[in-house]
This record gives structure tokens, sequence and C-alpha cells, in this order.
């Protein structure tokens, strides 16, 4: 794994809301994240941080499908994905299966993360405790 300290994202394709943004950037934050690592075709999340990582001038790594994986293809860049990050976020909407086989993966391969489930009627759930994270600005 490289020098910097990677955070990785995955999501749902369909999530765009500035509470994702507002958590990435208050995990690059607190942890001094210097490089984001995600998928570089969807939508939704993963959009979410390409932007922001080039919107702060950090590192950005971007995994791909690969046809030639076929079926598999999905699975070898969630993979690829996971084993190049330090700690990942997850946001879902509950529904998304490629989500949940990204969650399924990362207990698989044992990558620490946060998951945040999304409720398009504004609700948000998640597996940790958030009332030690500080407020910030972003610039």
């Amino acid at each position: 794994m490289a020098d910097k300290k990677s955070l990785g994202v995955f999501g749902t394709r369909d999530l765009y809301d500035d509470r994702i943004r507002l958590k990435i950037t208050e995990t690059i934050e607190k942890g001094g994240y210097t490089k984001i690592v995600t998928a570089g075709e969807p939508h939704g999340a993963c959009e979410i941080a390409r932007k922001l990582a080039q919107e702060l001038g950090m590192g950005l790594e971007t995994y791909y499908l690969d046809i030639k994986k076929g079926r598999g293809m999905f699975h070898h860049r969630s993979k690829n994905v996971i084993e190049n990050c330090d700690y990942m976020l997850v946001f879902h909407d509950g529904s998304s299966k490629g989500t949940e086989n990204e969650v399924k993966l990362l207990d698989k391969m044992q990558k620490p993360y946060e998951y945040y489930k999304y409720d398009k009627k504004d609700d948000w759930t998640t597996d940790i405790d958030l009332t030690d994270i500080e407020d910030i600005e972003i610039g």
C-alpha cells in the first residue's frame, strides 16, 4: 500500500446528498486521510467522493470495471478498492445489491469501515457512535 493514508468510499448510485459530502469531509479531516480510493464509473456516493478529492486537491485512486472478468467484474473492482485503502465509508439505500455485496466483501476481507443506511425519506442510521465528531469548515 502507498505511503498516503487512504479512505475508500462505496455507495449506492442514486444517493446524492450533502450529508454524504459532509461525512466524507469530516472523516478525511478527522483521520488525516490524504487520498480517496473509489470506483471510477458509478454516480452517487462514488461520484461525490471523486469530485471532493479534486476540489480538496488530494490524491484520487479509481478502479474501473474490467469486462474481461465477465460477471465477476463488479466483484474484482470492489476488491481492488478495498485492497488499496486503509478505511472505508459505505453509504447504502438499504436495497442496492451491489452495495450490499461490497459490505459482505469488506467483512470477508476484514477491512474496517463505517456503514450508513440512507432512507430517501431523510432518515440516517449508522452502526457507530458519531457523538465525538467535531464541527468542521469546508474551505
